[in-house]
């Protein structure tokens, strides 16, 4: 995958899915805001992030 192909979404969902418990969760962010930064993509949004981890 080119790093143009890269959506905001499928970074944090990529992340996200390794997200087994709750004690997980807060290194699963911070690595979602390092990617997110290295992409260019918008500021880290936890409402998104809540509504990308919903359905899991």
């Amino acid at each position: 995958m080119k790093k143009n192909d890269l959506t905001y979404t499928f970074i944090c969902f990529s992340e996200l899915v390794y997200e087994w418990n709750f004690s997980d969760k807060l290194d699963v962010e911070r690595k979602i805001k390092r990617r997110l930064k290295y992409y260019n993509f918008d500021d880290y949004n936890q409402e998104r992030i809540n509504i990308i981890r919903e359905p899991k």
